[in-house]
């Protein structure tokens, strides 16, 4: 699916959601209101209408007024306060119920009361405290069961059946308060991966910028480097050797282009939305040789060395091995002046050792030898695990020395 078309879809599913939960809210908030109207009016119609036309009532018609309103309008805050609303739809049943039949049987709206109170406290009391209340709440009708019991109403065995659904009904409310609860958890957790991937993305976006910069340093500052001492050098010879300074003229101009297709590769990643940008190759260590050459034809001799059997590396490690090389002669013809360099490769068995040094002059104290070239060449090696050391060296110039392990990282 298109990242747009995703979206889209997306805020689709969000609005239907939230119509959703709007409606649901909606429902709720009357059924606070219609459940306890309803009970009451059933109620009240039993107590003053019912109780004049069947003889089988009895009782003062006040105290079951306040008995009824007790058991029924409390069932409106049973979101709330369910504990509290158990407590008066038991007392208000109790109240109710000596005097409404003479059979001791309890009133249809006080049986509804009573279950819903049940329910509320399944489903917005925690489980363990919910069942010590229920357990509670049980003592009087278990009360009332034996005194029907002793009366001769009921026998025994006919009691069980209301337990049993007074207990499903908490195990109900129970149920679903634990679904609202795990839903909840997961929308919590989705949301706080949902922050967490944005971070990533971000960190993931900074880290790639990072290294385009580095790689666009590295092949700027070196390429420009190269074209700007070939062009002097020219400049100098243009009258003496014209054909010596045309040589080095096209030399330039092939590094320039060289330097444009680089840059060019690496801007058509940044623009490419699949990933075949990403298939082109990369410098490898193994063509080493070909920097060397950029150097010795801007007029920086250069010595390469390599020690070991030369092997195929990791493409990380080969790349950086690359950009190091690079980076350090484009800093001995940066800063060196006239100078010789002595590059060395060591390919041993569990590092890949790199050294460029010079017999120039070195940094400037200015630079402090703390320019983008060192850092970028520091971040290179740290992401490895490696090590890096530059600096003047004992008998003048500068050097960079710099390992990276290659024990766990060989292909």
């Amino acid at each position: 699916m298109a990242p747009a078309r995703a979206a889209r879809y997306g805020r689709i599913v969000d609005r239907r959601r939230l119509r959703l939960t709007d409606v649901g809210s909606r429902i709720t908030r009357a059924g606070d209101v219609l459940i306890p109207v309803v009970l009451a009016a059933m109620s009240l119609t039993e107590i003053w209408i019912e109780h004049l036309a069947q003889p089988g009532f009895h009782g003062p018609r006040g105290v079951q007024t306040v008995g009824a309103l007790v058991m029924t309008v409390s069932l409106g805050w049973r979101r709330r306060y369910p504990v509290a609303v158990l407590a008066c739809v038991t007392l208000g049943t109790g109240v109710e119920w000596p005097w409404v039949r003479a059979s001791g049987q309890v009133s249809l709206e006080a049986w509804f009361s009573i279950l819903i109170a049940y329910y509320s406290v399944g489903a917005h009391v925690e489980t363990r405290r919910g069942t010590r209340v229920i357990a509670l709440a049980m003592l009087p009708l278990l009360a009332a069961d034996i005194a029907n019991v002793v009366a001769g109403f009921r026998s025994v065995s006919e009691g069980g059946g209301v337990y049993v659904l007074l207990v499903l009904s908490w195990a109900v409310g129970n149920a679903f308060r634990r679904r609202g609860a795990r839903e909840l958890e997961l929308e919590g957790r989705a949301e706080r991966l949902e922050h967490e991937r944005a971070h990533n993305m971000q960190l993931a976006v900074t880290e790639e910028r990072a290294r385009i910069a580095r790689e666009l340093h590295d092949v700027v500052a070196h390429s420009v480097s190269v074209m700007v001492v070939q062009m002097g050098a020219a400049r100098e010879i243009m009258s003496s050797e014209p054909q010596t300074a045309c040589d080095t003229l096209r030399s330039a101009e092939t590094t320039g282009r060289q330097a444009l297709g680089e840059m060019r590769r690496m801007l058509g990643i940044l623009r490419a939305t699949d990933e075949r940008g990403a298939l082109d190759p990369q410098p490898r260590l193994a063509h080493v040789d070909g920097l060397v050459e950029q150097a010795r034809a801007a007029g920086l001799p250069v010595a390469l060395m390599i020690d070991g059997a030369a092997r195929p590396l990791p493409p990380g490690i080969d790349l950086a091995a690359y950009r190091i090389v690079q980076e350090a002669l484009t800093n001995v013809r940066k800063h060196a002046g006239a100078a010789h360099a002595d590059v060395r490769v060591h390919y041993g068995d569990h590092e890949l050792a790199l050294d460029v040094c010079d017999d120039g002059r070195g940094p400037s104290r200015s630079s402090n030898g703390a320019g983008h070239g060192l850092v970028g060449m520091g971040e290179r090696v740290a992401l490895y695990g490696g090590a890096l050391e530059a600096g003047p060296g004992a008998h003048g110039g500068f050097g960079v020395h710099a390992r990276l392990p290659l024990a766990e990282a060989r292909p």
